[in-house]
């Protein structure tokens, strides 16, 4: 069944996801030097970079979303 969460337990989790991409993310970075041209490998992990970017993007959109003063408690 589906446990409805409450706004801080759904803020909660939303950090938490946020901290975990972001030390993943960390890990890409310290190796990372740049797109190598026609490196397939390389390429893979500047799209992995980028995709991991969006995604913390996204949940920092969600949690100011959540932390305005206009949200609405669901």
């Amino acid at each position: 069944m589906d446990k409805q969460l409450t706004k801080a337990e759904k803020l909660a989790e939303l950090h938490r996801k946020r901290e975990e991409v972001i030390v993943k993310l960390n890990g890409l970075y310290k190796n990372f030097r740049g797109v190598i041209h026609e490196d397939s490998s390389s390429e893979m992990k500047y799209t992995q970079i980028r995709v991991l970017e969006g995604f913390i993007e996204s949940l920092n959109a969600e949690i100011a979303a959540l932390e305005s003063p206009q949200s609405s408690s669901k």
